[in-house]
């Protein structure tokens, strides 16, 4: 049964044994020496005699929708508050006791 072993355990065995290890190849590509050069210093002649001033530009401010929804509130309102009370004081069509008039007819 020693003899039959699984794919796996061959390779487990393969890969945990001592004996024959072998450093893995390296199957990278080896680099090549470049002929690019950098420059170890910036160059005077490309500083500019004087920086222009950076422009700042604030950006567009709007109202959040929640400062939209109370002002729309406050304004309705109001105006609702001036539609009951013109209501109110112009004397409406109201339905009072006074104004009722009832008779009873019986045999």
């Amino acid at each position: 049964m020693q003899e039959d072993k699984g794919g796996v355990e061959h390779l487990k065995n393969k890969l945990y044994s001592r004996q024959g290890s072998q450093a893995p190849q390296d199957i990278r590509a080896p680099l090549e020496p470049s002929d690019a050069h950098a420059p170890v210093a910036w160059s005077d002649s490309a500083v500019p005699a004087k920086a222009p001033k950076p422009v700042f530009l604030t950006p567009e401010r709007r109202m959040a929708f929640s400062t939209k929804f109370f002002i729309g509130s406050a304004v309705f309102f109001v105006l609702a508050a001036a539609g009951a009370a013109a209501f109110f004081f112009a004397g409406g069509n109201y339905v009072s006791s006074q104004n009722i008039d009832m008779q009873i007819v019986a045999p």
